[in-house]
């Protein structure tokens, strides 16, 4: 556009508008301006003077901007333009008109009724020296256009498609906007050129990719082409590149053509499912169980190796077969209730058959078996993963049997030990009952010193003797869960002082002090007299056998929580850690004085630890060699115990 005359936005027209009238009205037959001007009968074409009036308008003016050619003539092209594009125009419009190959540039027109739409234009100069200076602007709508393009964009990103265009005479390839935005560059970042191209290629591609394109210039065919395009953030996308070639009238080639596709989503998929497969595959192959699918008609569609090992069946013999023929018939009943119950929900269901082997004999097999459906609810297949346990059958069968053996044994000991009671008790009822009447001379003196001595020892010896096998017929029933406990409220204050005097003497004659407190109030507790009685003598007795002269054994009871707390406590020798947790078995003991162990039989401690857990309670025993030995206990009260009972 000159400078005389009204630039995008400008006034009103210039004195060409004076004449637009009279030009319009010349006669112009030598064809030349109808050659300029009806180039496009469907194009608006307007002839423009210098100053950008319009000299002509063709008919079609009507149907693309609404105004009629009289309307228009004499009016500047710039009262046409949209506001918004008026600087666009003014800075590019000289060189264009100068440009003999240029695409066509695209801008907002106003119509007549006030709305806006998106036209394309070319302009060139009129070469006339009639027409000095003016230009002719051919005008279409590309509102469809822009709208169809938009469309196409927006489909090409969402299905992550690129194109590019290789003119054979025309030098580089060029990149369609949506192949850069697959790759993350922009255009203007990254010029198009062919070796950058070809640089963006995966090495290991890049031979195979222009291999197909040599080969498609000397034998023009299609071709698809896999492969890696490096992306802005440094990773490779994969990318399918369709490309045919293009051919002119003549049937020439004219230029390559790719269509690009990015599936690197597709590949990432398809490599995790292959590297999944894989995995399972190599699980299925290294696993001990054998793995089976099934179908809906009852025939096995795999088998895992493992089944060789474990039926001598290869896969390969087991697939295709019905999978009852390597079930043992007494079993089938067995798997057809598991099968029905698969069907009920997705648990695995646990079963244990007889596998028929290969070579005749058969294994025991457990079994887990779950049942995949389908879409509509109906079985798919059964999943069956079954391991080997003859093994372990046959450690079960032998131990069920050696349990029946000691089972059979205990209850000859019981019966043994019940008639040891009986035989060993009457004697020695007599023994005791004859030796304490001796020892008191009912019936006169017995005469020498020594026989007195004689029957005092036969009467010690005939109570302890009573005592073990009593001692032993106790844990004899504990072990064996016959003991039977006698409630009955017991004040555990009184029990504690019957005890005490009971080893009264024998503390005095030790040399051992004893000392006992209570808690005021103590409740009573719910326990078995005699187990009670025996719990507290074994205590007192083991303490003091332990304790030297000089030393003490005292005696504390006290409620804690739901239960009373008992303590025992010495200032004997101790007990050596390592022997601590022994002390509670039958026949066991310290040890720390040979003497003193001879006179047990290391019943005493296993015989309170039984009892006390028998009545709900928890035993305990501290000890510090050289020092003393502490041995606690509970009981639980009337409440605690019949809910520990429940």
């Amino acid at each position: 556009m000159s400078d005389d005359g009204p630039r995008p936005g400008g006034g009103a027209p210039g004195p060409s508008a004076l004449v637009a009238q009279d030009f319009a009205a010349k006669d112009f037959a030598d064809g030349e301006l109808e050659r300029l001007l009806l180039a496009a009968q469907d194009d608006l074409t307007l002839l423009c003077a210098e100053d950008t009036t319009i000299l002509y308008a063709s008919p079609s003016s009507v149907g693309l901007l609404g105004y009629k050619p009289e309307e228009a003539i004499g009016r500047s092209f710039t009262e046409f333009i949209h506001p918004d594009d008026l600087a666009m125009l003014a800075a590019e419009w000289e060189r264009y008109l100068e440009l003999s190959d240029k695409d066509p540039v695209q801008f907002r027109a106003r119509r007549r009724d006030g709305s806006c739409g998106w036209y394309e234009a070319h302009a060139s100069r009129v070469d006339d020296p009639r027409l000095p200076g003016c230009s002719c602007i051919n005008m279409r709508e590309v509102e469809h256009l822009r709208l169809l393009h938009a469309r196409i964009a927006e489909a090409e990103a969402r299905a992550k498609i690129g194109s590019w265009r290789w003119i054979m005479k025309g030098g580089e390839p060029e990149w369609t906007a949506s192949m850069y935005r697959i790759l993350g560059y922009e255009p203007s970042d990254k010029p198009f050129d062919l070796e950058w191209a070809l640089n963006l290629t995966h090495p290991d591609d890049r031979d195979a990719f222009r291999d197909c394109l040599l080969d498609c210039l000397e034998n023009p065919k299609s071709f698809t082409v896999p492969t890696r395009k490096l992306a802005s953030d440094g990773e490779y996308r994969h990318i399918i590149q369709h490309c045919y070639v293009e051919r002119d009238l003549n049937g020439d080639v004219v230029a390559l053509i790719g269509i690009c596709q990015d599936v690197t989503a597709q590949a990432e998929a398809e490599a995790a499912l292959r590297k999944s497969e894989s995995e399972y595959r190599m699980l299925a192959d290294e696993a001990s169980d054998v793995i089976l699918r099934v179908n809906a008609s009852g025939c096995c569609t795999f088998a895992s190796p493992a089944c060789k090992s474990t039926l001598g069946y290869s896969p390969q013999e087991i697939t295709g077969k019905a999978i009852l023929r390597f079930v043992e018939p007494s079993d089938h009943a067995a798997l057809n209730y598991v099968y029905q119950n698969a069907l009920k929900g997705t648990e695995a269901q646990r079963v244990t058959f007889h596998g028929a082997h290969k070579y005749g004999h058969t294994v025991w097999l457990e079994a887990g078996v779950r049942a995949i459906m389908d879409e509509a609810g109906k079985l798919s297949e059964l999943i069956i993963v079954a391991r080997d346990i003859t093994e372990r059958r046959q450690y079960e069968e032998g131990l069920r049997h050696a349990r029946e053996r000691a089972e059979a044994a205990n209850l000859t000991k019981s019966k043994f030990l019940a008639n040891m009671s009986h035989e060993l008790r009457t004697p020695l009822n007599a023994v005791i009952g004859f030796s304490d009447i001796m020892r008191e001379e009912m019936f006169g003196p017995v005469g020498s010193d020594q026989y007195s001595e004689y029957v005092q020892l036969i009467h010690e010896s005939g109570q302890y003797l009573l005592e073990l096998i009593n001692d032993i017929l106790d844990m004899s029933k504990i072990e064996a869960g016959k003991y039977e406990l006698f409630l009955e409220d017991i004040d555990l204050s009184g029990m504690i002082e019957s005890c005490l005097r009971i080893v009264e003497t024998r503390a005095r004659t030790n040399g051992v002090t004893l000392e006992w407190s209570t808690e005021d109030g103590l409740p009573d507790v719910p326990a078995d007299e005699r187990a009670l009685k025996q719990i507290f003598l074994n205590l007192l007795s083991n303490a003091i056998k332990f304790s030297e002269d000089g030393g003490k054994v005292s005696v504390t009871a006290k409620t804690l929580g739901e239960s009373v707390f008992v303590r025992v406590n010495d200032t004997g020798c101790g007990i050596p850690a390592h022997a601590i947790p022994r002390l509670a078995k039958p026949f066991e003991q310290a040890m720390t004085n040979a003497s003193q162990a001879q006179t047990g039989t290391g019943l005493g401690l296993a015989l309170v630890k039984s009892f006390v857990e028998l009545h709900g309670g928890k035993f305990a025993i501290e000890s510090v060699e050289g020092e003393g030995t502490t041995v606690t206990f509970t009981l639980p009260l009337a409440g605690a115990f019949h809910k520990k009972s429940a």
